[in-house]
């Protein structure tokens, strides 16, 4: 498992991304019919948190966390797995949730998904295992590529709450 941070990668992940943008599997990613051909690549972390999952040379997947500093706080998440199944990028993911609280030192974690996201089952799994909670549920939220209406997930895990699963 190894995380690394975007900006070492800049140049495959745009491609990678642009490659995703049109794929049916990912329109849970990509929220609308808008796109920018570049995605943002921070150069630093003071808003946005951006690290990518790595394989060798390949990348697996691109992870990401918006920061509100004022309130060290992770206002939201992001995570594209560009493959179908891959064990790193779970491990991955779940290295750089726990990164945020124990490297990071972040209060809270709030993040969404959209129902019917495959991920939404081990969203659901870390949210249960880190004693986070399901805030509540917004209907009609998104309207994805496919032009229909999705529902979204909305879900919380603060600092306490993971420093409790951790001591146990």
């Amino acid at each position: 498992m190894t995380l690394e941070f975007a900006v070492d990668h800049d140049h495959k992940l745009q491609a990678l991304m642009r490659k995703a943008m049109l794929d049916e599997k990912y329109k849970y990613y990509f929220y609308s019919s808008y796109f920018r051909y570049d995605i943002d690549v921070p150069r630093d972390s003071w808003n946005h948190l951006q690290m990518v999952s790595v394989k060798g040379n390949e990348i697996v997947g691109l992870l990401g966390a918006y920061i509100d500093r004022e309130t060290r706080n992770v206002t939201d998440l992001y995570a594209i797995n560009f493959h179908d199944i891959n064990y790193t990028f779970s491990k991955d993911f779940r290295s750089f949730l726990t990164d945020l609280f124990d490297k990071f030192y972040f209060n809270k974690i709030s993040f969404k998904v959209i129902k019917g996201n495959e991920a939404e089952k081990m969203y659901d799994k870390y949210i249960e295992k880190y004693n986070g909670r399901v805030v509540g549920y917004r209907k009609n939220e998104v309207m994805l590529l496919d032009g229909k209406y999705y529902d979204d997930k909305i879900y919380e895990i603060t600092r306490n709450e993971y420093l409790k699963f951790k001591n146990t």
